[in-house]
């Protein structure tokens, strides 16, 4: 797992694989609650035989930080999500997550 300075955390993910400009197969996994980007450490390595992968550690998941003054919002969520999303120039992909439990 990479970090990454996102404004008041710091942000866990991998990025494997083909990382080339030209490639337009790139993955993204992300992970439901309560787990982490751990979950897919198997489908990982495989996955990356096709394209290029990234798992981010949501805030407060993973080995990313769980900051006490965030909210921990959807919005927030997603806001962080982008960054390392929109930081790699990923403009075409595949989307593979796991659902959270609301039970």
């Amino acid at each position: 797992m990479k970090p990454l300075l996102a404004p008041g955390l710091t942000q866990h993910y991998a990025d494997v694989g083909r990382c080339d400009a030209d490639s337009e197969d790139v993955i993204v996994c992300l992970h439901g609650e309560p787990t982490w980007g751990y979950l897919y450490r198997n489908f990982i390595p495989r996955l990356a035989q096709i394209g290029r992968v990234i798992v981010p550690d949501h805030m407060g998941f993973g080995k990313s930080e769980t900051p006490q003054d965030r909210d921990y919002s959807t919005r927030d969520h997603s806001d962080n999500l982008e960054r390392p999303l929109t930081r790699r120039v990923v403009i075409r992909g595949k989307l593979g997550c796991r659902l959270i439990n609301m039970s």
